[in-house]
């Protein structure tokens, strides 16, 4: 098993660049996403699996919902920082789900 971070969305993303390319990260729930939407960020390939193979156990049992890879969200904050010097927190989350709802990156109108 692997030791899980339990955080929220902008904890996450206040902080990506220093996280585990490898990792992912899980919410709680993918119907409203906000700033202070509960979080899992874990590394599925050291985690035990649930009975469908595919999602870890502990994301499984606390019914938690696959969100993006740490590696996309950097790109995504990445993809963001090419486009504005210097983006707030609240942009970043913003073009996080963005991507998420609309496999997509955010483009802004500057």
């Amino acid at each position: 098993m692997t030791d899980a971070i339990e955080t929220d969305l902008q904890g996450i993303v206040s902080n990506v660049e220093q996280m585990d390319w490898r990792h992912s990260v899980y919410l709680e729930s993918v119907d409203q996403i906000n700033a202070k939407t509960k979080a899992l960020v874990l590394d599925p390939d050291e985690a035990d699996w649930a009975e469908d193979n595919f999602t870890p156990i502990e994301v499984f049992e606390r019914g938690f919902k696959v969100f993006i890879s740490i590696h996309d969200l950097q790109m995504v904050v990445s993809n963001l920082k090419h486009q504005k010097e210097n983006p707030t927190l609240d942009e970043k989350i913003a073009a996080a789900i963005h991507y998420f709802e609309r496999d997509a990156y955010l483009v802004l109108d500057i």
